[in-house]
């Protein structure tokens, strides 16, 4: 039988105040009922752990690629009457982000961001679970509240979306989706009508937002600000703090697992771990010491039968910890690093390879005076091409020469000695099919 969101919603919140002793053993059983449902069901499951017996631990069980997911598709799911082709043709068609896959499947694709993109078909009961831990632990049960997404594709912000509006739709009056790549003055007019207590969307978008002279046409005084899908970084946190004057917190989440971590006051992410195990891993799938920057992570999202999500490989670099946080909560909380696919690769002055992670690029751009927003992209070998806004009171190549020189200086300390950086005369752009905005990141 379905679970519905009625029933989830108070007992996600019930499962929040427990012990963390009653949801691993929560999440035990659980875990144990979907991968005998997966066995049971899919025929692709079936031979992968048909050496994994039923007193098995969660590392008996082979780790899963999204290749692999994709390759063996019709396979993988566990109704026998969905197939690719029919999932492709259903997302080929124009507007069905408004319908469902044979009448009750909810179906989101990934951004493909790692040059393979995934699909993902929800059953009533995974999508319920998925709304409910968001409602409950990360808007906290407030209302209106406002998402920043792009809504004419099949991102699962926007699919789910208008699911639930379809569904209940009462509920427009209290959730609504805004279209993310919109200009910044239209998102202000709408966001002043709306008048949203809570607001959800990438740090990108939202640092729009936080521009002259768009900041100060805001009437709107939400309680909370969430972001998802890019890094949060503490300039950005301080910069959305001051212009909504509300806490602004970062989730964990993604097509596949759905709505894995939330943050608490202290900004750690803490893991749903009634519903969600995550894994910090090498990569060769074996796992890292906690406290420990793994080179992936493994999610199990408990939720989804009609798709099992299974020690699934997710190309974000994590740092898991067991210890009690600052806040007082007990159980696994992580930190993201970033994916490995997102790494700046240069050419050393020896000829080999020489790997920049984007937060180190970060860090010396937001301690530059005068930045207002900004975008770097590396081009061909050594070239970096800088979009940048500054603020009011800077000269755009007084900013952008002092970027030039910490960039360049930082590079030739790790051999790098004959990198480019050049004024871009384009301001920082959002992907104009995701609308998500990546701020440092390599030309494919």
């Amino acid at each position: 039988m379905a679970r519905t969101y009625f029933d989830l919603f108070p007992q996600t919140f019930v499962t929040s105040l427990m012990s963390l002793e009653f949801r691993e053993k929560l999440q035990k059983r659980r875990l144990k009922k979907l991968v005998t449902y997966a066995k049971e069901n899919s025929p692709f499951f079936a031979e992968l752990y048909k050496d994994v017996n039923k007193n098995f631990v969660l590392a008996d069980l082979p780790p899963v690629t999204k290749k692999q997911m994709m390759d063996n598709f019709d396979d993988y799911v566990t109704d026998r009457a969905i197939k690719k082709a029919d999932v492709a043709a259903f997302l080929a068609g124009p507007g069905n982000y408004d319908s469902k896959l044979h009448g009750k499947y909810v179906v989101a694709t990934t951004s493909g961001s790692t040059g393979l993109q995934a699909c993902v078909v929800n059953d009533r009961s995974s999508q319920n679970i998925k709304d409910a831990l968001m409602s409950v632990r990360a808007f906290q049960a407030r209302i209106p509240f406002a998402i920043l997404c792009s809504s004419d594709g099949y991102g699962i912000t926007n699919v789910t979306t208008r699911d639930n509006i379809k569904k209940v739709p009462f509920l427009k009056y209290f959730l609504r989706s805004f279209e993310s790549k919109k200009a910044a003055a239209e998102l202000v007019e709408e966001l002043n009508k709306f008048r949203p207590k809570v607001i959800c969307g990438f740090p990108g978008t939202l640092m729009l937002l936080t521009e002259d002279p768009y900041a100060g046409k805001l009437r709107i005084k939400p309680s909370i600000v969430l972001t998802s899908g890019e890094y949060l970084t503490d300039y950005s946190r301080r910069k959305l703090q001051e212009t909504f004057n509300c806490p602004v917190h970062s989730m964990y989440a993604c097509t596949e697992g759905g709505f894995m971590a939330f943050e608490c006051k202290k900004n750690r992410l803490h893991v749903n771990n009634d519903w969600v195990i995550l894994e910090a891993v090498d990569d060769d799938f074996n796992p890292v010491p906690d406290g420990t920057l793994s080179q992936k992570t493994l999610v199990t999202f408990l939720g989804n039968k009609v798709q099992p999500i299974i020690r699934y490989e997710l190309t974000d670099r994590t740092i898991l910890h067991n210890e009690r946080c600052e806040c007082g909560r007990a159980g696994p909380w992580i930190e993201v690093e970033g994916r490995t696919n997102d790494m700046l690769r240069f050419e050393g002055k020896n000829g080999g390879t020489v790997t920049v992670a984007p937060m180190s690029f970060l860090d010396i751009i937001e301690e530059v005076p005068g930045v207002q927003s900004y975008q770097v992209i590396l081009r061909g070998r050594n070239k970096i091409e800088l979009r940048l806004v500054p603020d009011l009171n800077s000269d755009i190549n007084d900013v952008c020469s002092l970027i030039e020189k910490r960039i360049l200086d930082y590079l030739r300390y790790l051999n790098v000695d004959d990198a480019v950086m050049y004024l871009s005369d384009k301001r920082p752009q959002r992907d104009p099919v995701s609308g998500k905005f990546r701020q440092i990141y390599q030309e494919a």
